[in-house]
């Protein structure tokens, strides 16, 4: 680091990680008139909460749906923009299946679409899951959902989309994020998977989106902060403890060296990037896991368009695994024009082919796959970048939250520390768990 000075701050609480969870977090302690800084890596808040701009084009990190259960959670919503200002949107969303678009999640018409041996299997199946007891018991992602939904919709629907997404095979992947986002179906339940309208937010017909992108609630939150409060380009170095505390933090901001020191810690980055500043040697965090991201978007010249917001492609035909339209998510996301943006959601591991893969590489493979799914056809691209995110997904491999929950009690043992949002505590979140674990923490720390 250079600079012969080394800038001191001292606070109540330190908020690392500048995104959904970290603004929330810092947004209600702001709202509660405490002492606290927010330290930011990006030179942007928002995380994978962020929207981003393109020639005139907005779009999302894969777009987030918006559909809270909790009353109280719309209401937290509602003090941020309007509900009423929302978009209220129907889901409109696609699985390439047999060069078809066929729905997903499924309904009853796309079911009996499948047609010939595939329906005579479902319907089969779907019998012999009737009622099964073992599928609470069972611990890996293929038993799980075989045992739930049968063998046939296992390959057609799950097999092959979620080995491409996680990199690994679906018997070594955990199942304890199976229940919340795909839902238990024994028998009667399993219609439920092809009409929609139950309580679970993966299969809910609709959901809410802001109008400029999520972006637009994250600058809510932003604003809602003290300017002095924010550090953005700052990366935690190392961090100071003394009996069973963290006191002290030593980050790197733009070149410079600056000392935080905090009673209360709150954390939503990568738990890798926790580790490395408690200096936890790398032997015993291996355990901890991650899946990377490369958005690619190109903007295209068109004549129609398809009316889906994202379509999933299972097959390894296809170098990406979904595809997201924001224009029909909301119009505000594109400039009058007749062109339309496509990103393309290419997952894999840091530091492997795929991520190495040049930007120009990358561009011309989701051009070249776009044209063969029959999605468009003969079109320019006028412009494309790519967006890469290391830490897109915590991996959540068979019997995870054993090794987890061990390396957290041998390496995390501080009185004033939290661990909050999907990054933070390693877990499959969605936008509404993150807010109730965060004020969960927040809550905590006023007791």
């Amino acid at each position: 680091m250079v600079g012969s000075q080394v800038k001191h701050i001292e606070t109540d609480t330190l908020v690392l990680g500048g995104g959904w969870s970290g603004l929330l977090a810092a947004s209600a302690l702001s709202r509660e008139k405490r002492s606290f800084v927010l330290l930011e890596k990006e030179p942007e808040l928002g995380g994978l909460a962020r929207t981003f701009s393109l020639n005139g084009f907005r779009y999302d990190i894969g777009g987030h749906r918006i559909h809270f259960k909790n009353r109280a959670n719309w209401s937290f919503l509602n003090t941020l923009i309007k509900v009423n200002e929302l978009l209220y949107l129907k889901r409109k969303s696609k699985l390439f299946f047999e060069n078809k678009f066929i729905n997903y999640p499924p309904t009853v018409h796309s079911l009996f679409a499948m047609k010939g041996i595939h329906l005579l299997k479902i319907l089969f199946q779907f019998s012999k899951v009737a009622g099964n007891p073992r599928s609470l018991r069972l611990e890996n992602f293929e038993q799980w959902v075989k045992s739930n939904y049968g063998h046939t919709l296992y390959e057609i629907l799950f097999k092959d989309y979620t080995e491409k997404v996680w990199g690994v095979s679906c018997d070594q992947l955990s199942s304890c994020w199976a229940g919340r986002r795909i839902g238990e179906n024994p028998f009667l339940n399993v219609f439920r998977l092809f009409y929609g309208g139950d309580d679970l937010k993966e299969r809910n017909p609709s959901f809410y989106y802001p109008a400029m992108g999520m972006g637009q609630v994250i600058q809510v939150l932003a604003d809602s902060l003290p300017p002095k409060a924010v550090i953005r380009g700052g990366f935690p170095v190392r961090f100071h403890s003394n009996n069973k505390r963290l006191k002290r933090l030593t980050a790197e901001v733009g070149g410079e060296e600056v000392q935080i020191s905090f009673e209360h810690l709150m954390t939503s980055i990568p738990l890798a990037e926790l580790f490395h500043a408690l200096a936890v040697p790398f032997n015993k965090v291996k355990e901890v896991s991650y899946r990377s991201l490369l958005l690619v978007s190109l903007v295209y010249e068109y004549r129609s368009l398809p009316d889906w917001q994202w379509c999933y492609f299972p097959s390894d035909r296809f170098i990406f695994s979904r595809l997201y339209i924001p224009k029909n998510w909301s119009p505000g996301m594109v400039p009058a024009s007749g062109q339309v943006l496509v990103c393309a959601e290419i997952f894999c591991d840091f530091d492997d082919s795929c991520w190495n893969c040049s930007e120009e590489e990358l561009a011309a493979k989701v051009d070249r796959d776009i044209m063969k799914s029959f999605v468009f056809q003969g079109m320019k691209v006028n412009a494309w970048e790519v967006k890469r995110f290391r830490y897109a997904y915590p991996l959540l491999y068979l019997n995870y939250e054993k090794k987890i929950r061990e390396l957290k009690e041998r390496s995390l043992d501080y009185e004033n520390l939290s661990l909050i949002g999907r990054s933070g505590t390693h877990a499959y979140f969605d936008l509404e768990e993150c807010l109730e674990n965060v004020k969960q923490e927040v809550e905590g720390k006023e007791a």
